[in-house]
């Protein structure tokens, strides 16, 4: 038995756990049945029940098996008797949201708080199972990543519920609540005005429209472009969403035909790293230098920033400090429910790289007076 063995058998059953292949209330089959199925040991079968088991999806019941009991996955951490706080992302995978879980494990301690965690993995019916899982286990609070595309979030629930709630890493303008969100916008600006500030005077955009996430670094883009007298071409925004076509093989094809056309520009602004390093990798596959041609901006500084053919200049989220943050609020809110809402923003920091110059830090900002009220930005340019 081998762990790769494990985890793949893991990956299925929990893949069939959450696409209702075993349904909810379900009993699965026994480990000889799953041993014989999938040609594997018993010990191997065991190893990934537990698994499942961990993450709440599955219990066992004395002599009778063991039965599906969620649709998404849940973690604990610290002691039982403890207030339980509830969280509730995307995934585990991007290393925000790892470093957010960092950072509210570790302030969720300070205060004695038990944190039940779910993935809804960007679908719907996977958040609104989670909504109803952190109602029902009774959590005082709850820290909540929206996913990725929804339009409205209706609060009508947890507000009956009676429990206080802090958007993360998402926003919904819409919501009053406490916030610890991203700044797509002041991102969007800052990505842009350190290749105007470089000297670079067309700028493109290139991320998937399809994210609201990417429409509000586009929105920073253009104000930008507009402070700095500039125009935004239609050539100039390359939207990489949607279709059969995945995402940086789209990106790539619109790079190409963008320099086919002859259509001269010397910076871009990446919707993250991934863009960005396609973006790079591209140009030099045509013969583009950069930096002294072209100079490209990306998001999240990701690990393949730095190995990239040419290491890029990218703006750091710090998620621990923002989970750190979102655990303080909720606290607060807990002593004090008649506050008015706080939003506080991702710090965000550019970190320099050979593909463009400057350090710049995205303040944070404080929502006063409800989420109507005027939001002043503040940019503080350190040089190195």
């Amino acid at each position: 038995m081998g762990k790769y063995v494990y985890q793949q058998l893991y990956e299925e059953l929990r893949h069939q756990i959450t696409a209702g292949v075993l349904p909810l209330g379900g009993r699965l089959p026994s480990e000889r049945e799953w041993a014989r199925r999938f040609g594997v040991s018993r010990e191997t079968v065991r190893q990934a029940i537990d698994q499942l088991r961990r993450d709440g999806l599955v219990e066992s019941r004395q002599g009778s098996g063991t039965y599906v009991v969620r649709a998404t996955p849940l973690v604990r951490t610290t002691h039982n008797s403890a207030a339980l706080l509830g969280v509730i992302m995307p995934d585990l995978r991007w290393s925000l949201y790892r470093q957010l879980m960092q950072g509210i494990a570790r302030q969720a301690r300070q205060h004695d708080l038990a944190v039940l965690a779910l993935v809804h993995e960007e679908r719907m019916d996977y958040f609104d199972d989670a909504i109803r899982i952190v109602i029902e286990q009774g959590v005082v609070a709850a820290l909540i990543v929206l996913p990725r595309n929804l339009r409205r979030f209706d609060t009508t629930r947890l507000d009956q519920a009676h429990i206080p709630y802090v958007l993360l890493s998402r926003d919904d303008p819409a919501v009053v609540c406490d916030k610890v969100v991203i700044d797509n916008v002041g991102i969007g600006t800052t990505a842009t005005r350190l290749l105007l500030d470089a000297g670079q005077c067309t700028p493109i955009f290139i991320g998937p429209l399809d994210y609201r996430t990417a429409w509000d670094r586009l929105r920073g883009y253009r104000e930008a472009l507009a402070a700095a007298g500039l125009p935004c071409l239609s050539d100039q925004v390359l939207d990489t969403s949607d279709g059969n076509e995945p995402m940086l093989q789209k990106a790539t094809r619109l790079l190409e035909g963008l320099l086919a056309k002859g259509f001269a520009f010397d910076g871009v602004v990446a919707f993250n790293d991934e863009h960005a390093a396609t973006t790079v990798q591209c140009l030099v596959r045509h013969g583009v230098a950069i930096p002294e041609s072209v100079k490209v901006v990306g998001v999240d500084d990701l690990e393949l920033a730095a190995s990239c053919v040419v290491p890029l200049t990218t703006i750091r989220l710090d998620g621990v400090q923002a989970g750190e943050r979102a655990v303080e609020l909720v606290w607060g809110r807990l002593r004090n429910p008649n506050a008015k809402p706080v939003i506080e923003y991702v710090p965000a920091t550019v970190v320099q790289r050979q593909s463009c110059p400057g350090v710049v830090t995205v303040s944070e900002r404080i929502l006063e007076g409800g989420p109507t009220g005027d939001l002043e930005s503040e940019l503080v340019t350190k040089r190195r």
